[in-house]
């Protein structure tokens, strides 16, 4: 993994020069200066390959199996992926321009926090990531209504 990891930013930088996404995955960005398009891809549609979950699941369905989609118990027993998940959107607000997007991600990291604040007791994502969709779609980077239960949009 650590190979994998070394050429993906490494070929990431090369392509710097001519690439909002690439500047961001070589690390080369500003902070306050992450596209919010690019913020909308990475949340919905990056797979979390090179994230704390290592798997091919994009960010918002690993969200849903620590605070849930809807109204849930986060489980104790997940309080470091918890951690772990709040300081990558933190990282994720750090580095976006300021906006919808940025403060649509604040409400998402919302359930996260309060988890890691002794409330295990979690509204869940819906309301909030669909605040975020609509947020990213102003932004010019359209991401499909979701619904409960829906296996589209956010999932």
């Amino acid at each position: 993994m650590d190979a994998f990891v070394s050429s993906w930013r490494g070929l990431a930088a090369s392509c710097a020069p001519h690439s909002a996404a690439a500047t961001w995955a070589a690390g080369d960005g500003r902070a306050g200066a992450k596209p919010s398009a690019l913020v909308c891809a990475d949340i919905v549609d990056t797979p979390s390959t090179l994230t704390v979950f290592a798997n091919a699941n994009v960010l918002t369905s690993n969200l849903f199996k620590l605070v849930g989609r809807g109204p849930r118990t986060v489980p104790a027993d997940r309080m470091d992926d918890v951690r772990a998940a709040d300081q990558l959107l933190t990282e994720e607000i750090d580095a976006a321009e300021p906006g919808a997007v940025r403060d649509s991600l604040e409400d998402v990291r919302g359930p996260l926090r309060d988890a890691l604040n002794g409330d295990l007791q979690s509204d869940g994502l819906q309301g909030p990531l669909d605040q975020f969709a609509h947020a990213c779609t102003d932004a010019d980077y359209f991401v499909p209504p979701s619904g409960e239960g829906d296996d589209e949009g956010l999932a």
